[in-house]
């Protein structure tokens, strides 16, 4: 099967490359990636005419047998199916089902129309989304990239930029534009992007046109930080990299209860960084870094303000609103990661007003790494560096002293 797919994609190859330039207006033919069924806008689990799209109950091919039925500790996201002669199903709430065919097996007959087949060994795989180059380096899968969606001066993670270095990653064009003959001709397995690809649903569309499965990551849709970091036991599946991934996950779960469990002086924090519009923004009391916050013994300040109905982590304030709130707060740690600066003058020269901040007259403030994104699943390590520097304890990995 598989080389019947090579061999479509090679007759295939001038017209698609053509339909890659006008999306609006080719419609395109069979799809070549595994997967049958009605139209379907991939990526939000809605039908050609506007229904959400029904998951198969039933997993797989009635002749399969189910083995097992793995549920994440914290992670509401996804859930996997093992069945027999080593099949897996990785069912992600969005409706997106992945059907993962075991190195040398034939798809399965009666194999639901829903499904997205992967076929193992991924040898070939196109990381688009910037969040999820970690989870190949945690779990030893760095030889399975051969495509990336940023540039080798735009990764913060050493393993990354290095490999691009050696020309073992080639860059393949953004998320939003690929480089559909490059992934064509040279060949790809497996595209991985994160929810900004719900913005672009041609491109998921023009992708599976070319035979390339797409995975979409939503990992940062959990509300648990440690649920975000088990989306690595997804990634563990689809590389055949289980006891990896486990293992990886298990490390960083040990290091926040361990945090979590430590005696701490009950110090208030403000976190935030300035926008290009002079508003401060900082992260919604309900959010990742607010829970790692409190999980580190940190009492998180944040300005009461209306919400909008927005799912977004971060809510944005004028200085005033967000000095009353916080500005007694014992220490401040400046997102670095959003809005890079490498001292306490660059802070300040943001907004005089933050002199007046308590953390500011007393020296308390922090600076997070430029890496915190890229690393997304260091939820462990982020909640341990956090209680250091809360603590006033040196030895934090990410996050430094603004001088």
């Amino acid at each position: 099967m598989k080389n019947n797919i090579a061999c479509l994609k090679a007759a295939f190859l001038s017209c698609a490359l053509a339909a890659a330039v006008c999306f609006s207006s080719c419609s395109g033919g069979p799809a070549a990636v595994e997967k049958t069924g009605d139209a379907f806008d991939a990526g939000n689990g809605i039908d050609s005419a506007g229904q959400t799209a029904d998951a198969d109950s039933t997993g797989a091919a009635a002749d399969l047998k189910e083995i097992s039925v793995d549920k994440p500790e914290y992670a509401t996201g996804f859930s996997i199916k093992k069945y027999e002669g080593g099949y897996a199903e990785l069912d992600v709430t969005d409706g997106r089902e992945y059907f993962v065919v075991p190195e040398g097996a034939d798809v399965p007959d009666g194999i639901s129309a829903s499904k997205i087949i992967i076929r193992a060994p991924l040898e070939k795989v196109y990381v688009a989304s910037s969040s999820s180059m970690c989870r190949f380096i945690d779990t030893g899968s760095m030889d399975r990239v051969a495509y990336s969606g940023l540039r080798q001066d735009e990764w913060k993670l050493a393993e990354a930029a290095e490999a691009m270095a050696s020309g073992q990653i080639a860059y393949t064009g953004k998320y939003s534009a690929p480089d559909y003959e490059t992934l064509l001709t040279g060949g790809c397995d497996l595209a991985v992007e994160n929810l900004m690809i719900l913005h672009k649903p041609e491109v998921i569309e023009k992708l599976e046109d070319l035979g390339i499965p797409v995975f979409i990551d939503r990992a940062s849709g959990e509300e648990e930080p440690l649920g975000r970091t088990e989306w690595i036991k997804a990634y563990g599946l689809l590389l055949g990299k289980e006891e990896e991934a486990a293992a990886a996950f298990d490390a960083q779960k040990k290091m926040y209860i361990e945090a979590e469990s430590l005696p701490t002086a009950g110090k208030s924090v403000a976190c935030f960084y300035i926008n290009s519009q002079g508003l401060v923004v900082c992260p919604r009391p309900d959010s990742s870094m607010a829970k790692m916050i409190a999980a580190a013994g940190g009492v998180y300040l944040y300005p009461e303000v209306q919400t909008d109905g927005s799912r977004l982590s971060t809510m944005k304030v004028d200085m005033e609103s967000y000095m009353a709130a916080a500005g007694e707060a014992d220490v401040i740690i400046f997102d670095g990661a959003i809005d890079t600066v490498s001292s306490l003058a660059d802070i300040v020269g943001k907004n005089a007003q933050l002199k007046d901040f308590k953390a500011v007259q007393e020296n308390n403030v922090y600076i997070s790494g430029s890496d915190a994104y890229q690393n997304s699943d260091d939820t462990g390590t982020t909640v341990h560096d956090l209680y250091l520097t809360i603590n006033g304890q040196e030895g934090a990995e990410h996050i430094r002293k603004a001088e």
